[in-house]
């Protein structure tokens, strides 16, 4: 099957979907920076996504891989993962998620924090 919108591609094109349509709408209607618009959009989007894949995990259709939502993690979407891991109940017993997830977190925090007092 040729077909763009086979099952494996279909998370990656709603993703970006929906993280194109949150960014222009958190710059320009929000008015934010472009930095905090680009963590408004990747947030809002894997939060819905995470969702979306719990809503589905129970049924035969095809889910959204777990190399993607910790990639999505990775990029700076790891406060809204932990949230829907919360909220949803979803992912909560996967080791992997358990252990990389706030080792993530804890990464970016640093990141962060170590952006903040150089530039002080």
């Amino acid at each position: 099957m040729n077909n763009f919108f086979v099952p494996r591609h279909f998370f990656l094109f709603s993703w970006l979907v929906l993280f194109s349509a949150s960014f222009l709408f958190a710059l320009y209607a929000l008015k934010l920076d472009t930095l905090a618009a680009y963590f408004f959009s990747i947030n809002l989007s894997a939060f819905v996504l995470f969702g979306h894949d719990k809503r589905i995990s129970s049924g035969r259709e095809y889910r959204m891989s777990e190399r993607f939502q910790l990639a999505l993690a990775v990029v700076g979407a790891s406060p809204a993962i932990l949230a829907g891991m919360v909220i949803f109940r979803h992912k909560i017993r996967k080791g992997r998620f358990r252990l990389l997830l706030p080792a993530i977190l804890l990464l970016q925090g640093l990141l962060i924090w170590g952006f903040v007092l150089i530039s002080l």
